[in-house]
């Protein structure tokens, strides 16, 4: 990849429809040998799955409840991105507790749909792993009573955009 700008960008044109949020996510299990087929024009859009395909989980998330980051670590000699989802898994009960303890012990694929219809994949190279989590309620009626995971990785990459197409089964499977 090349180090050199090669072309502006008119931000205006851009702030004018942006939307912040994410609305859904998707987990899958991670395995090494993933290798999607990409397209764009950096080559930064999963066109197709590729000779593997995941399996992904949807989990539905409540109007801002859900949010994604990829904040950047640069040194002298090195830059990486490190990818961040924090989820909520709502009311404590058995069953939900099972979950969230299934997703702190495993390593993921993570996609993330924006609140603009967007689909992105967080993690190509690296499995994301619970790096953060919270059980609990608070005092009053109205205060959250559930599971907060944060899931997080280190990337050499930034999120790669999904092909809408490729978001249908089989690879999404609903949840039971």
């Amino acid at each position: 990849m090349s180090c050199a700008i090669d072309r502006g960008l008119r931000i205006a044109d851009l702030c004018r429809d942006g939307f912040g949020g994410a609305n859904r996510l998707f987990i899958g299990e991670y395995f090494s040998e993933f290798s999607p087929g990409l397209t764009g024009s950096y080559g930064n859009v999963i066109e197709s799955w590729g000779s593997a395909t995941p399996s992904f989980y949807i989990f539905e998330q409540g109007d801002e409840v859900m949010s994604f980051t990829v904040p950047g670590e640069f040194t002298n000699t090195n830059a990486f991105w490190r990818p961040a989802v924090t989820m909520q898994i709502p009311q404590m009960t058995d069953i939900n507790n099972g979950l969230a303890q299934t997703i702190a012990r495993g390593a993921w694929f993570i996609i993330v749909e924006d609140n603009s219809g967007k689909y992105w994949f967080l993690n190509r190279k690296k499995p994301m792993r619970v790096t953060e989590g919270t059980a609990g309620t608070g005092q009053a009626a109205t205060d959250d009573n559930g599971i907060t995971l944060t899931l997080s990785a280190a990337s050499r990459e930034l999120p790669l955009e999904v092909d809408p197409d490729l978001m249908v089964a089989p690879v999404i499977v609903p949840f039971p």
